[in-house]
C-alpha cells in the first residue's frame, strides 16, 4: 500500500466547509493561509514557486504585441480573396505560399490579379540579422521543457507546421545574449530584494555548499567567496 501524500513546505492548506484541502503552490485558491511551517520565513525555493505563474507571462503582451497564434493559410487565402483589394488599381488580391522557407518562417506572397502589384513577406519578424524569431523560440523552448531537435519535429509534424531549423550553431549566440540579459537582471533583482529584506544592510552572510568536491580536484570555492 503507498503512503498518502501528506504535504511540505511547498503546499498550502485551507479549510473548505468542515474539510481541510491540500494545494501546490500558485494553484488557484481563494481566502488561503499556510499553516506548514508556521512562524518560520518562507525558503527561497518557496518563494519562487509562489511566482512562478509570472515566470511565463510574456510581457510583450503589454506592449501591444499580439504575439503568435495558428492560422491555416487556405483561410487567409480565402480572407484575402474575398475582402481585400490592390491599393494600386482596385482589384481583387492573392495570397500564395512559396517553397521558400526559412526553418518555421514561411514565405507569402501578395499579388494583384489585374496589375503587376506583388509584395512577398515573411509570417516573422527578424531579431537579428536573418535569424528569425519563430525559429529561436522553438529552439529556445524546446530545450526549456527538456526536449530537443527530434521532439520539435515530432510537434512540428503533428501541427502541421514546417519543419524547424536545423542548424542551432548560429542561433546560440542570440539566445546566450538574451539568457544572459535575463540572468543578470533577475540576480539584481534578487540582490534587491534581499538588501531590502535584511532591513538595507548589504553585508549579508551567504553559505556555499562544498560537499560535491573531491579528492584531486582544486577547490573554487575560496575563489568564488573572494568574488562575492
Amino acid at each position: 500500500m503507498r503512503r498518502k501524500f501528506q504535504g511540505n513546505r511547498y503546499t498550502k492548506t485551507t479549510k473548505v466547509g468542515n474539510n481541510v484541502v491540500s494545494y501546490l503552490i500558485g494553484e488557484n485558491v481563494t481566502s488561503t493561509t499556510s499553516s506548514n511551517n508556521a512562524g518560520t520565513p518562507d525558503s527561497a525555493s518557496k518563494t519562487k514557486l509562489s511566482n512562478s505563474d509570472d515566470a511565463y507571462y510574456s510581457a510583450e503582451h503589454e506592449n501591444g504585441d499580439l504575439g503568435y497564434i495558428l492560422v491555416d493559410v487556405s483561410i487567409l487565402e480565402s480572407i484575402f480573396s474575398d475582402y481585400l483589394c490592390c491599393k494600386l488599381c482596385g482589384e481583387p488580391v492573392t495570397l500564395k505560399e512559396l517553397s521558400a522557407r526559412n526553418g518555421l518562417a514561411n514565405k507569402l506572397i501578395v499579388s494583384c490579379v489585374n496589375c503587376n502589384f506583388s509584395n512577398p513577406l515573411y509570417i516573422s519578424k527578424k531579431c537579428k540579422g536573418d535569424l528569425f524569431e519563430s525559429d529561436v523560440r522553438i529552439l529556445y523552448g524546446m530545450p526549456a521543457i527538456g526536449k530537443g531537435p527530434t521532439p520539435a519535429k515530432l510537434l512540428c509534424g503533428i501541427l502541421d507546421l514546417p519543419q524547424p531549423p536545423s542548424g542551432m550553431n548560429k542561433y546560440t549566440g542570440v539566445i546566450g545574449t538574451a539568457e544572459k540579459t535575463a540572468a543578470t537582471a533577475s540576480m539584481k533583482t534578487a540582490a534587491e530584494e534581499a538588501i531590502q529584506l535584511n532591513d538595507g544592510d548589504k553585508n549579508i552572510p551567504v553559505a556555499f555548499d562544498g560537499t560535491w568536491q573531491k579528492r584531486g580536484h582544486a577547490s573554487k570555492t575560496l575563489q568564488s567567496q573572494r568574488q562575492v
